[in-house]
């Protein structure tokens, strides 16, 4: 009986295979972000600001969803999405996820940060499927770390009007909901899918955000494990 130098690696030990297979998977060195965290947790600016410090393109969820609900053809549904945007609701998982993959047939970029999806599981699972992402070196990246109330001090300091207490409550709650789903659903995944996360604290300015995120960026994509 003879064996190859992959039954050897993988017989010998499992781990040390997935090693070399992410080392590979990471030579490429195009970073594809996608940043989670609740509301008023930096995300957006600090997307914003990975995205021009990388030199790739900032994909906001919302922004697209924006757009479908301008140029959909049926009054009806441009209303619905606008008016579950409002109240803070999620928009549902179809219109998400065809906004997300029709960007991606239409535009082809390499190195992203997608800002805002999946916010579900169902979102998660889709965008699994799509090639241009389930097929892709992808890491995910969660702010954690601040509570209820220090999210919601932020928001009363932003003085965004769409963040009365009932709108930001209704986007705290189906974060939530969703959140620990969808992180599971990524570890599932570890040969293209990885999951880090940021512990930020109500002192941290932007400015240490944005560090702390690029810093484990930087760490997946250039620093292999």
């Amino acid at each position: 009986m003879t064996f190859s130098l992959f039954d050897f690696i993988v017989g010998e030990d499992c781990s040390l295979f997935f090693t070399l297979y992410r080392r590979f998977l990471l030579s490429e060195r195009i970073p594809r972000i996608v940043l989670l965290g609740p509301p008023c947790s930096g995300k957006g600016e600090t997307a914003r600001r990975l995205a021009k410090r990388l030199g790739i393109e900032h994909i906001c969820v919302s922004d697209l969803i924006a757009q479908e609900a301008k140029d959909h053809p049926a009054e009806r549904v441009r209303r619905l999405i606008q008016s579950t945007m409002k109240a803070g609701g999620l928009v549902d998982d179809r219109t998400v996820c065809e906004a997300i993959t029709q960007h991606f047939i239409d535009n082809r970029p390499k190195g992203w940060v997608l800002d805002g999806a999946p916010r579900t599981l169902g979102q998660a699972e889709t965008l699994y499927n799509f090639q241009k992402i389930g097929g892709a070196h992808v890491f995910f990246i969660t702010i954690k770390g601040l509570s209820h109330r220090q999210l919601w001090e932020r928001a009363r300091q932003r003085g965004r009007e769409d963040r009365v207490a009932d709108v930001f409550d209704a986007r705290i709650r189906a974060y939530n909901m969703h959140i620990n789903k969808i992180e599971r659903f990524v570890r599932k995944h570890p040969l293209t899918w990885h999951l880090r996360e940021v512990f930020v604290t109500k002192e941290m300015a932007p400015d240490a955000v944005f560090e702390a995120v690029l810093s484990s960026a930087e760490m997946g994509y250039f620093v292999p494990a």
